[in-house]
């Protein structure tokens, strides 16, 4: 066995596809998700440090165990009860990432009798719950072409149906036209599925997700906190007899320990700073740099992710560029982007500087 593993470790090095864990170095961050730079706001960072303090000076009552064991506290459920009001959804349903959230919905909510439709571009978690499902069928539409996605929901057989996209894509920064796609829904009578890891809050706000929930053929929407909102953990929205299917049969749910005190009230704090529109002010600053880049890179591109391609003697190039410029940046190669598809995934900050962006695009130009 390990010299199979060797051999194919071997290969994904000679295929430069080769993963390793590091420790981010101090520099101009293009890396991560924090878009607007709430994950280090000292400001919230000391009422989320008071509220622990508060919590930790009275009864403590944490999680020993998965919810439907002893783990379901009463802190879960107001959180809950809160998330569903704000985007006035039916309810709300706590995960521990949005890659569980994302594998533990889609692979339980199909039978052998549910065909899945998905856009070519869908998250690793997504497709890992389609695989995992029992669904009679699964076929992908390309990358946000809505008519190719019409063509396959026309060659369906009356058969039950649950069409899933995001509202941002992570790798490209793109968008499907969701207008358009929810006519083709109730055009069909199928279902959809939104996920908006990347979407909340920088191009859909809680008003415009909360109106998506007054459709009855949205079965689900998956808000992600790791990113934009700058925590960890997700929600699912929806009606309460899925709420109630999901405790029943979504093994990821099932069988995790509940999230602690500590995770609900991290990501609570930056929620509230959000519901209250006091964030407004970094994605002005974000939507600046968005076209600051923009600007200089000649391009049009509305959206904090930007991707650029390059050869593999660029990339190797513009490596050495950033390290020594102390820039963030690493390339995407295959399979995470298709072959001849490589290159820098680069993410925009409200705390970017005009200089930083400057030097960056100087090097990529």
């Amino acid at each position: 066995m390990l010299e199979r593993y060797i051999k194919k470790l071997d290969r994904q090095i000679s295929d430069n596809k080769s993963r390793n864990l590091v420790l981010n170095d101090k520099g101009s961050d293009f890396l991560s998700n924090d878009y607007l730079g709430l994950a280090v706001n000292k400001h919230l960072n000391q009422i989320f440090k008071s509220n622990l303090d508060a919590h930790y000076n009275s009864d403590i009552q944490n999680t020993t165990g998965s919810r439907l064991l002893g783990g379901n506290l009463k802190h879960h459920e107001d959180f809950e009860t809160w998330v569903s009001e704000i985007f006035n959804s039916e309810t709300a349903l706590l995960f521990n990432s949005g890659y569980t959230a994302n594998l533990g919905l889609i692979s339980c909510i199909s039978d052998r009798d549910t065909i899945i439709i998905y856009d070519e571009y869908i998250h690793a978690s997504i497709r890992d719950g389609i695989r995992l499902g029992f669904n009679k069928a699964a076929y992908s539409f390309r990358h946000n072409d809505l008519n190719h996605l019409e063509s396959l929901l026309q060659n369906l057989n009356n058969e039950k149906c649950i069409v899933i996209t995001e509202t941002l894509f992570s790798m490209h920064g793109d968008a499907p036209e969701i207008d358009n796609l929810l006519q083709i829904i109730e055009r069909f009578k199928v279902f959809l599925i939104l996920d908006h890891a990347h979407s909340f809050p920088i191009t859909l706000t809680i008003k415009q997700i909360a109106v998506f929930n007054n459709n009855p053929l949205v079965l689900a929407q998956v808000i992600t906190f790791g990113k934009a909102v700058g925590s960890h953990g997700a929600v699912v929205l929806s009606s309460k007899i899925l709420k109630t299917y999901l405790v029943n049969f979504s093994r990821p749910f099932i069988y995790t320990t509940s999230p602690n005190f500590e995770f609900v009230e991290a990501i609570k704090v930056r929620l509230q700073y959000i519901a209250s529109e006091k964030h407004i002010s970094y994605l002005t600053a974000l939507d600046k740099n968005i076209l600051l880049f923009s600007n200089l890179m000649q391009i049009e591109r509305n959206s904090p992710i930007q991707f650029l391609k390059f050869d593999a003697n660029q990339i190797d190039a513009l490596k050495k560029k950033f390290k020594e410029n102390n820039i963030l940046l690493k390339a995407i190669h295959t399979p995470t982007v298709p072959k001849n598809e490589e290159g820098f995934r680069i993410i925009l900050h409200a705390y970017n500087t005009a200089l930083e962006i400057n030097k960056l695009t100087d090097l990529l130009k």
